[in-house]
């Protein structure tokens, strides 16, 4: 079970693709096939949030977010909560959306971005996808958080007596790089400073695939590098959370 299952992380995955400046409404017409199963007997069970020249953004109630662009196609999950009428007393808070562990919502994230990919308009040229990122977001106390990333907190708070109560720390490094890819990291880690009591920590872990050679839009093609970038981005977040990077060569404890 990956760490961002315990911690109930949310994930987010994204394709960079060749550009292409479909209207809006030929993009949900085009979107259709997929809509057209989003009805439960009568009820519609998304809506369109966003709709400008270029861009649309669908909010299905399962908790996804779609968002296409003319370079940028992208699903990303929120918890969606609702207040359900009781007799005689006050609502209760219910989810609508799917509380399924990270690693299922990435599962089911990756099928689902592969079909709206598919389902794009593309215009006179085949487009293809150019780089595949792969996002968690976890909100977390002290008690929980990862060694590694506890033990990379300690080390950037050293230079003060009581460390850090408040920060945002933005990194980005080169992971990995062969003849077919590159692979790099953007670790964002932060918390508010007014009450670190009452403030939890927000870890967002940004990892993003550079292919050689772009991917055309083609679904074997598309499941073979979106299965190889969700492996290779779960396995960096373990390393992460594992922490033997940040050994006490790098982040020697007080001594």
């Amino acid at each position: 079970m990956s760490w961002c299952d315990k911690l109930a992380s949310t994930p987010t995955i994204g394709f960079f693709l060749e550009p292409h400046f479909a209207p809006s409404d030929v993009i949900v017409n085009a979107l259709t096939p997929m809509l057209d199963r989003w009805i439960n007997g009568r009820k519609v069970e998304f809506n369109v949030t966003h709709q400008e020249t270029f861009r649309v953004d669908i909010q299905h109630e399962n908790g996804f977010i779609y968002r296409v662009e003319p370079t940028k196609l992208s699903l990303q999950f929120q918890h969606r909560l609702r207040l359900r009428p009781t007799s005689g007393a006050l609502p209760v808070a219910e989810f609508i959306s799917h509380p399924h562990p990270f690693t299922e919502l990435l599962e089911e994230a990756a099928e689902s971005i592969i079909e709206m990919a598919l389902l794009l308009p593309s215009g006179p040229k085949k487009r293809s996808v150019t780089q595949i990122g792969v996002v968690s977001t976890t909100q977390v106390n002290d008690e929980d958080l990862p060694p590694g990333i506890k033990r990379l907190i300690e080390y950037l708070g050293r230079p003060w007596p009581k460390g850090l109560s408040g920060y945002t720390a933005r990194m980005t490094a080169d992971i990995l790089e062969t003849s077919a890819y590159a692979d790099r990291c953007i670790h964002n880690i932060s918390r508010a400073a007014e009450d670190e009591t009452d403030e939890l920590i927000t870890l967002q872990f940004d990892y993003q695939r550079y292919a050689t050679a772009p991917t055309p839009l083609m679904r074997d093609a598309l499941k073979r590098e979106v299965a190889s970038t969700t492996k290779g981005a779960l396995a960096y977040f373990e390393t992460l959370a594992v922490g033997d990077m940040f050994d006490e060569q790098i982040a020697p404890s007080h001594g």
